[in-house]
């Protein structure tokens, strides 16, 4: 006697259909910003649109992406007024530039944030580098540079049991 058929559920399908919306939108949520740079007369501005792969400038959501020769150029990017992003990643060679009157904000406050992830790249801090409840335990550095002859703060909480940073000016 052969089994009965299972009547048809439209469940399995239901919850795929779920699954994919919410995978959406957490895609849709990162809100990543690769540097590409050499926008003709604004090369190496951090405020202009078409300088990023997502043609806007970043965010206080924004995970920050700095690459050295993405598009067959040198152009690194420049901080000359104030700016808050919720993550940064400076890959090899690569260099990020905080003029005197330029300020950094890295906050936690609202996004999850692992603050700076640096792999070889160059942060040369003249201004103002900010910190704010970041997850340094998550936190990827690997042959960090970086010059600091300006202010660096870390308020709020720091989630990690040991924390050091270590600059030279």
């Amino acid at each position: 006697m052969p089994f009965p058929k299972a009547p048809k559920s439209n469940t399995m399908r239901n919850l795929i259909v779920v699954i994919l919306c919410f995978v959406s939108s957490i895609i849709v949520a990162q809100d990543v910003h690769v540097w590409q740079g050499g926008t003709p007369g604004n090369e190496t501005n951090w405020d202009e649109p078409k300088n990023w792969s997502n043609q806007e400038v970043p965010s206080e959501d924004s995970y920050v992406v700095i690459k050295l020769n993405n598009t067959g150029h040198y152009s690194q990017p420049e901080i000359t007024g104030k700016v808050v992003i919720a993550s940064l990643e400076l890959q090899s060679n690569a260099t990020l530039k905080i003029h005197p009157a330029g300020e950094l904000l890295i906050d936690g406050t609202y996004t999850y944030t692992e603050g700076i992830s640096m792999y070889g790249g160059k942060l040369n801090n003249l201004g103002t580098l900010e910190l704010n409840n970041i997850d340094v335990s998550q936190t990827k550095v690997i042959a960090l540079q970086a010059m600091n002859e300006g202010r660096l703060i870390v308020n709020g909480k720091v989630q990690n049991e040991q924390f050091v940073f270590q600059v030279s000016n």
